[in-house]
């Protein structure tokens, strides 16, 4: 009998994706698996639709506020640790479809060896299936960065970074390290957890695991204001919470305040006379203290 694995897919207004990610995952051919959508109070009755339409194929957490991308996810991974019944926990973006044999890869992987504590699959853009969004990735402290790798790769790899779009965790790793760290509220959670898990696990990346990404489809893209303002702030809580060394958070400070310029002037150099307040709000409240839900 392979290992039970729970998939969480957290749902945010965006029925439409979520519903295309489990008819894909419908047809995947791994045999013991069970499905929980985490409805992260959407506006609309979005959790009843997925329900009438998926009956008991998942099965339907109601949150009553939006916690996030870690708040949401840990109401899933709590409800799965307190049951027991599962092995590994799958975290799968809700703007996403899959190949039918990736989770048995992600498995595979994952049960090569007792310290390897998560794994992550090769991901596609899913409007350029052609493209690689992520194939394994690294955690730069010095920089603040946790940059993809985009080239094509066969096989399967140690990384220091695993995408919060697609983690298979098992779930030993969680009575280890914790939960998903909900200081961020939206992106660089899983550099956190990574980074945590990266001192007590071994982390994989295969490429025979293969899923599509539409990238930040919740948001608005990657480029919308949400994101830019929640990965500019975040990334000083990470670099508070993790680059002790004097030297090495001076280097680190610098390379944010380096990033905030390039924003700011880039614009003037090119002929718009522009000014990013959503940097400017981010910049202002990352130096305050500000955590979780942006206020």
């Amino acid at each position: 009998m392979k290992p039970k694995v729970s998939i969480i897919i957290l749902n945010w207004n965006g029925l439409k994706d979520t519903a295309e990610c489990l008819d894909s995952l419908k047809k995947i051919a791994y045999p013991n698996y069970e499905v929980i959508v985490v409805d992260n109070a959407s506006v609309e009755n979005e959790a009843g639709a997925l329900e009438k339409k998926y009956g008991n194929y998942i099965r339907v957490v109601r949150n009553k506020e939006n916690l996030g991308f870690a708040g949401g996810n840990n109401i899933g991974i709590n409800l799965v640790l307190k049951e027991g019944a599962s092995k590994y926990v799958l975290l799968l973006n809700n703007d996403t479809t899959v190949e039918s044999d990736f989770l048995d890869e992600m498995v595979r992987a994952g049960e090569e060896g007792e310290k390897i504590g998560m794994v992550g699959g090769k991901i596609y853009y899913y409007r350029d299936p052609e493209k690689i969004w992520y194939g394994g990735g690294k955690i730069v402290l010095s920089a603040l960065r946790a940059p993809h790798e985009i080239a094509e790769f066969r096989k399967t790899k140690s990384v220091s970074f695993i995408t919060g779009c697609l983690m298979l965790i098992k779930t030993a790793v969680f009575k280890e390290v914790g939960l998903l760290s909900e200081d961020y509220f939206l992106t660089v959670e899983d550099w956190d957890f990574s980074y945590c898990v990266g001192k007590i696990f071994t982390m994989k990346v295969t490429p025979f695991a293969v899923i599509y990404h539409k990238v930040s489809a919740a948001t608005g893209g990657e480029r919308s204001s949400m994101q830019a303002y929640y990965c500019r702030r975040n990334r000083w809580i990470f670099m508070k919470k993790f680059v002790k060394n004097p030297f090495a958070r001076i280097i680190a400070v610098f390379f944010y305040f380096l990033s905030f310029v390039k924003v700011m002037v880039l614009p003037i150099i090119g002929g718009r006379i522009t000014v990013d307040w959503t940097a400017i709000a981010a910049t202002r409240a990352a130096i305050e203290g500000e955590t979780g839900k942006r206020k």
